[in-house]
């Protein structure tokens, strides 16, 4: 009985001793394939920045401005100082805000009554003057919203 226990107890320790060493065979290859693909993370990474991405398209935002003065204002920076201060800053907000998007300012205004010209030049270019007939100046409003529904 001792020789067929102790052959059992061969066959026994062989099966765990395979189960052991593939055990360690599969822990030893994944290490090693955990170590190549990290090795080759840079080299994908370079290959993925190579592609170009496709250019997404920046929303486009209109902008409109009612801006209306006095003729001896819109003649004398000095005297509306403070209205094209104003002007300024509400431009210069907007290209701010809007700096991801592709931007139209249009100021609607009536002729000789508005103080662009006294803008800094990098804001004059961005922007488009619409001057209305001459009319009541209350009614200028009313035309930005007509003007605004026929660009959307």
């Amino acid at each position: 009985m001792s020789a067929e226990h102790n052959t059992r107890r061969k066959v026994m320790h062989f099966i765990f001793l395979q189960m052991a060493l593939l055990q360690e065979i599969s822990r030893v290859a994944t290490r090693y394939t955990k170590l190549m693909f990290f090795y080759q993370r840079n080299r994908i990474i370079n290959l993925l920045k190579e592609i170009e991405k496709p250019e997404t398209k920046r929303p486009k935002v209109f902008a409109a401005v009612a801006h209306i003065t006095s003729v001896e204002g819109s003649n004398n920076p000095e005297k509306g100082a403070e209205k094209i201060e104003r002007l300024r800053q509400t431009i210069d907000g907007l290209l701010t805000s809007f700096a991801h998007c592709d931007l139209t300012i249009t100021i609607q205004t009536l002729p000789n009554r508005h103080m662009t010209a006294y803008l800094p030049e990098y804001q004059i270019k961005c922007i488009q003057i619409q001057e209305g007939s001459e009319c009541d100046p209350m009614f200028v409003e009313f035309r930005l919203k007509e003007y605004l529904i026929e660009k959307v």
